[in-house]
């Protein structure tokens, strides 16, 4: 868990397919259909999932 600066926290893929139940590769195929769409780290590939709302 990575806090933001903007009051919300992002989450590594991992532990944002534990808390909701989903597994990392259909977080990836969900990506790529574009339903959900998380931040990604330049410099190492990295998705980061965002608690937030807004």
């Amino acid at each position: 868990m990575i806090g933001t600066g903007g009051g919300g926290l992002d989450y590594k893929i991992g532990e944002f397919s534990k808390i909701n139940k989903k597994s990392q590769r259909m977080l990836r195929y969900y990506d790529e259909k574009g339903l959900l769409t998380p931040k990604k780290d330049e410099a190492n590939e990295y998705r980061f999932y965002c608690a937030g709302i807004g």
